[in-house]
């Protein structure tokens, strides 16, 4: 053989050893090593829902689900007894669709419950990931693999499935919204919004987004689906519970005192902790002046708004949608680090978008910074923190959330400048 046919038959061989090459990483990194990681931390989380969410599901199987159970006091009490002693906590401000979905768990025997319930927590953010990547057209099963399991390790969500918390589902229906969006499927996308809004009460702001963009299907779907999951929940959620919900819960906790904790990662929160004193919560504010943080809650909160409008105008969807997932966070009455996993997605796409552009160093200094506030292991409620001036060390979360908001504004004027990327276009 010659050496020319020699070289020829190397090469093919390296080609056909390349697909084998490829299955061993995505086994090894896409899936083993997220699997392992969880199964690390799965003696640190909680391997059930939490104990509220569990009496509030008994009440509902047993047709006792009603406005009683949003009267804090009443269920300060009742949880007390239901965890014989162990704990007590409130249902306000869960939304009853939340209980809806948990109650049929209750049917399961406990060892099962424990084993799904792990299973689920190690499962939904390999899936948001995953979906995310796909919707940004970077099908790496191994990258989707490492980032999750970096994800798993993160403070949002070990505080998550320590507390048997669901905001990792929250996180899986963000990244099946950019999955729809950039497959043109409007009517998923508005689905998925509109599961996610009955949930958690999330998603609105990226409504704005898709109504600049006239995406009428998407937002008639986002009020069909809402309305069709209200309605089936109905013969177990009566509409007394509904009523009672949206006219005295939410406005109650629109304005709590509570959200002056630096626990709850917000603007608003932010604002009230620095400018009203409360007692109980807040006894050593910068300044006692309440007026003042709620003007500044909303105009910042509509500057917010008005900037991410105008400057995403012309930007790709899936950044415009992923900064409509930031503000869900960070314009939230109350919302804590685990709220932060909603804009893992948005995370995921502002980076792709940001290699896809040239990989400019001080935007991705950015990026990586965002990141590491909002999802880095911090100790911020460490209450030293939460006196005057040092309360600005206290909102970690906050600060990453903002600043992958202005990340994708900066990344949106790239797009302005040099034109939209190929993956977009169909999205756009």
């Amino acid at each position: 053989m010659t050496r020319a046919g020699s070289a020829s038959a190397a090469s093919v061989a390296r080609a056909a050893a390349r697909p084998w090459r490829r299955w061993l990483l995505d086994g090894l990194v896409g899936l083993a090593l997220p699997l392992l990681v969880g199964l690390s931390q799965a003696h640190l989380w909680r391997p059930a829902p939490a104990a509220v969410y569990n009496w509030a599901a008994d009440e509902m199987l047993a047709g006792r689900f009603g406005p009683r159970l949003y009267d804090d006091s009443y269920a300060l009490q009742a949880t007390l007894g239901y965890n014989h002693g162990q704990g007590q906590d409130i249902l306000s401000p869960t939304p009853p669709i939340l209980v809806f979905f948990i109650a049929p768990a209750r049917w399961l025997p406990e060892g099962v419950l424990r084993v799904l319930w792990l299973g689920l927590d190690i499962a939904v953010p390999f899936l948001a990931v995953w979906l995310t990547f796909r919707a940004v057209s970077l099908p790496s099963l191994a990258l989707a693999g490492a980032c999750t399991a970096l994800l798993l390790l993160s403070g949002p969500l070990w505080e998550n499935n320590l507390r048997g918390q669901v905001l990792h589902w929250q996180m899986l229906l963000c990244a099946l919204a950019l999955y729809s969006l950039a497959r043109g499927r409007q009517g998923l996308a508005g689905a998925s919004l509109g599961f996610m809004f009955l949930l958690k009460l999330a998603g609105w702001p990226v409504w704005l987004m898709l109504a600049q963009r006239r995406h009428w299907r998407a937002l008639a779907a986002i009020g069909l689906s809402a309305a069709a999951l209200a309605a089936v929940s109905l013969p177990w959620v009566r509409l007394d519970t509904w009523l009672f919900y949206l006219t005295s819960v939410l406005p109650r906790w629109a304005q709590t005192p509570i959200a002056v904790v630096p626990a709850y990662q917000t603007v608003a929160g932010f604002w009230q902790h620095l400018l009203r004193y409360d007692a109980t919560f807040n006894p050593a504010p910068l300044l006692n002046l309440p007026w003042l943080a709620t003007a500044l809650s909303i105009v910042s909160t509509l500057a917010l708004l008005g900037l991410t409008l105008f400057g995403m105008r012309r930007a790709p969807l899936l950044l415009a949608a992923g900064a409509g997932l930031i503000l869900t966070v960070l314009l939230a009455p109350i919302a804590e680090q685990y709220h932060y996993l909603t804009a893992a997605p948005a995370l995921i796409v502002a980076a792709v978008e940001w290699h896809r552009h040239g990989h400019r160093p001080a935007l991705g200094l950015l990026l990586l910074a965002s990141a590491w506030l909002m999802f880095w292991p911090i100790n911020y409620k460490d209450p030293r923190l939460a006196a005057g001036w040092l309360a600005l060390l206290a909102y970690p979360r906050l600060w990453g959330g903002l600043l992958l908001w202005g990340g994708g504004l900066a990344l949106a004027l790239l797009h302005t400048q040099y034109g939209p990327l190929t993956l977009y276009r169909r999205a756009a």
